[in-house]
C-alpha cells in the first residue's frame, strides 16, 4: 500500500493596488488559493500467470481564489474537494498496462475561471470543471 499526502500554505498578497475608484489596498493574489490538500491511497497486487492489479484514489482539497486583482465578491470561487479512482492491470512483461477511470467521483462542479463583465456586458463569464468522466485507457511500452 502506497500513501501519500500534500499540504500548501500560500500568503500570496498583491500590494497596492488602485480599483476604479482610486482606493488602494493590498489584496490576495489572482488564482492563489492560502490552503491546498492532495492525498493519494494506491494498492497493487498479483493477479493471475505473475500479472497486477492496482486500486488508486486520489482526492484534492483548495480553499476559495479570486480570478481578478480587485478581488470581486462576483468572480471568487469557494473552496472545493474532488476525488478520482482508477483501477488498473499491467501484464507479466510490463509492456501493456489497461486501466478504468472515473474522475471528478461526486460530480462536483466549481468554477476554474471567471470574467466580470457586469460594466460593459452585464454579466460574468464563467468557465466550470469537467464533469464525473468515466473511461479506459489502454497503454503499450517497447
Amino acid at each position: 500500500m502506497e500513501l501519500s499526502l500534500g499540504v500548501a500554505y500560500l500568503d500570496a498578497i498583491a500590494h497596492d493596488v488602485a480599483d476604479a475608484s482610486g482606493a488602494i489596498r493590498d489584496r490576495a493574489m489572482v488564482l492563489a488559493p492560502k490552503w491546498a490538500v492532495n492525498g493519494l491511497a494506491r494498492y497493487v497486487w498479483h493477479a493471475w500467470s505473475d500479472s497486477e492489479m492496482n486500486l488508486q484514489l486520489h482526492a484534492s482539497s483548495s480553499s476559495s481564489v479570486y480570478f481578478d486583482n480587485l478581488n470581486s465578491p462576483a468572480v471568487r470561487e469557494g473552496g472545493h474537494s474532488v476525488a478520482d479512482a482508477r483501477l488498473g492491470w499491467t501484464g507479466v512483461n510490463k509492456h501493456i498496462q489497461v486501466a478504468a477511470f472515473v474522475d471528478n467521483l461526486a460530480n462536483k462542479r466549481y468554477r476554474i475561471y471567471a470574467l466580470d463583465l457586469t460594466s460593459l456586458l452585464g454579466y460574468v463569464q464563467n468557465v466550470y470543471n469537467k464533469p464525473r468522466t468515466v473511461g479506459v485507457s489502454l497503454m503499450y511500452q517497447l
